[in-house]
């Protein structure tokens, strides 16, 4: 690190850490680049049958799915047409689906397993809005992935998602605060139609896309050849 010109993290948060870590100020912010697959991906309809929030990741302790379940066990009762969808499997699994049936909300949440990438991008282009619930994430794929399909996104503040998410494209919550997230999701839901599929997907090509991301990457490389020349 101490001899590297530049330093790259996927983050901004991610990035902060690496510089205290290394007692540096070396270390930039430039983004993960989403997948074309998901950019070329005609936008269609959410589901009209079920509002649908999605989740999809690792079921591991990290990930707090259970602060997901809780937050939507809050608010379900209000709204028959109300679901969620869980993508991914884990070590967590057997208590969380027990945690919905403690909860009373097997009706409403479906766990759907591990996905391939194709199944990925079907859930969330079905899906009304995607939700991630982490305590740590160094960037999170899957908030570009939706945003790629139009999805507006609500996340907690675990690092990564604090350089993905502005208010035009969805809603920060404090991590650990299942209220703050029930809240948050009952809202996105009844401002359900002010979201525009189009915008989202058009801020998501302007910061992440391929072209986007290698352009900012061909930039900062100049920079340095520049200076080192």
């Amino acid at each position: 690190v101490k001899e590297a010109s530049l330093c790259l993290g996927v983050s901004q948060e991610f990035s902060n850490y690496l510089n205290i870590i290394f007692s540096l100020n070396k270390w930039k912010y430039l983004p993960n680049i989403v997948s074309n697959s998901f950019l070329k991906t005609p936008l269609l309809p959410s589901n009209l049958e079920h509002f649908t929030f999605l989740n999809i990741c690792l079921l591991d302790k990290k990930k707090r799915v259970d602060l997901l379940i809780k937050a939507f066990a809050r608010f379900t009762g209000k709204y028959r047409d109300v679901i969620l969808r869980i993508g991914g499997d884990g070590p967590e699994r057997e208590k969380l689906e027990a945690l919905v049936k403690e909860l009373q909300i097997e009706d409403r949440v479906y766990f759907l397993g591990m996905l391939s990438r194709e199944n990925v991008l079907k859930e969330m282009q079905k899906a009304n809005i995607f939700v991630l619930s982490s305590d740590f994430e160094t960037f999170g794929v899957v908030l570009v992935e939706a945003l790629a399909l139009g999805k507006p996104v609500i996340s907690t503040r675990s690092g990564g998602p604090e350089s993905i998410i502005t208010p035009e494209v969805g809603y920060l919550v404090e991590r650990d605060d299942v209220t703050q997230l029930a809240e948050t999701m009952e809202k996105m839901y009844l401002e359900r139609d002010a979201w525009d599929s189009k915008k989202i997907r058009a801020y998501c090509e302007k910061n992440f896309s391929e072209e986007a991301v290698v352009q900012r990457l061909s930039a900062l490389y100049k920079k340095v050849i520049d200076n080192d020349t």
